[in-house]
């Protein structure tokens, strides 16, 4: 499969880099306006029982975070142009992008902000309210910009060819529907560690701001760790337990279905929704069995799932129903 560079690149730019780089500048300038009012040494990071254990300078509070951050704020935004030919991958390179960058530049805002007027900065308290305005902001303001983008372009035509593979044999008129529930054991576990690692930082900080924030790992659990499979009369559907993400395949856009061995790391370099090698989509729980999907427009939508060949041979015999073949 070869990979061209995805479309809408114009929105992809406005709303994946322009507010991300905008936000940051206008963090890093109003924490500059305050510098005569800021200690000679800020609080930059606290250790889990709340103490501040790292300092630098005003100008050095602006730079270190903008010098990690910018870089992967333009990432996100070159890899949603490159290669975000799905419209769900490429709304999640805009928002994580933006979520990221309002986190950042919430965080420089609110530890300047409660150093203004400061003498020691050792004797400052862990920002958990910037912490949770961070990130909560980050996730709403990320999840606007990802559900503001636009999705891809239709096909030019739908496709008219076989499916080639195994087929169910149905009568005329007869419906089927073929449904699984896919959980990532991965996804369980790093929310679970999350929202006990936080949790714990929280109340050593005796700070509820950060129990708030602890709340994020178990929402994004129930979002990104369980997806229902659905193949029917509409095509391939996967979605969340939230109801978003949601990926469909419809039937006029099947070019050919398979089963496949999926490594989650070598093929696709993790867990989750990724884009692998070659620029085809995956919603990946677990290495093992796979459904893959060739889609038009050289795409392709490979889901980990049980029981993926009896999704393929229907998949392809609801297709060529459609398409008034045998």
């Amino acid at each position: 499969m070869t990979t061209t560079p995805a479309p809408r690149r114009t929105s992809t730019t406005l709303l994946g880099l322009v507010p991300g780089l905008v936000m940051l500048g206008a963090a890093a300038a109003v924490v500059l306006s305050w510098r005569d009012e800021l200690p000679d040494r800020v609080a930059t990071h606290w250790d889990a029982a709340g103490v501040a254990d790292g300092f630098a300078s005003p100008l050095g509070s602006v730079l270190q975070p903008l010098a990690i951050v910018v870089p992967v704020v333009v990432l996100m935004w070159v890899l949603a142009l490159v290669r975000g030919h799905e419209p769900l991958a490429r709304r999640l390179l805009i928002g994580c992008g933006t979520g990221i960058a309002w986190l950042t530049a919430s965080a420089m805002v609110g530890t300047a902000w409660v150093q203004r007027g400061a003498t020691d900065a050792t004797q400052v308290p862990v920002v958990g309210g910037a912490i949770a305005i961070g990130v909560i902001g980050g996730l709403l303001l990320g999840g606007l910009c990802a559900w503001a983008a636009p999705g891809g372009a239709a096909p030019e035509s739908p496709e008219t060819a076989p499916v080639d593979g195994p087929v169910l044999a149905l009568a005329d008129g007869e419906r089927a529907a073929w449904s699984r529930r896919t959980v990532s054991p991965v996804g369980v576990v790093a929310g679970l560690i999350g929202a006990v690692v936080l949790s714990g930082f929280a109340l050593a900080a005796a700070d509820p701001w950060l129990l708030a924030v602890a709340v994020v790992p178990v929402v994004l659990l129930a979002v990104i760790s369980a997806f229902d499979v659905t193949v029917d009369s509409t095509g391939l559907t996967a979605r969340s337990l939230a109801g978003r993400p949601r990926v469909h395949v419809p039937l006029d856009e099947v070019v050919g279905v398979d089963v496949t061995e999926v490594r989650p790391v070598r093929d696709f370099g993790g867990w989750g929704y990724r884009v692998g090698r070659g620029g085809g989509a995956g919603l990946i729980t677990r290495g093992g069995p796979a459904l893959r999907v060739r889609r038009t427009g050289d795409r392709s939508l490979t889901v980990t799932v049980d029981d993926p060949a009896t999704a393929a041979a229907l998949l392809t015999t609801l297709t060529n129903r459609t398409r008034s073949l045998p």
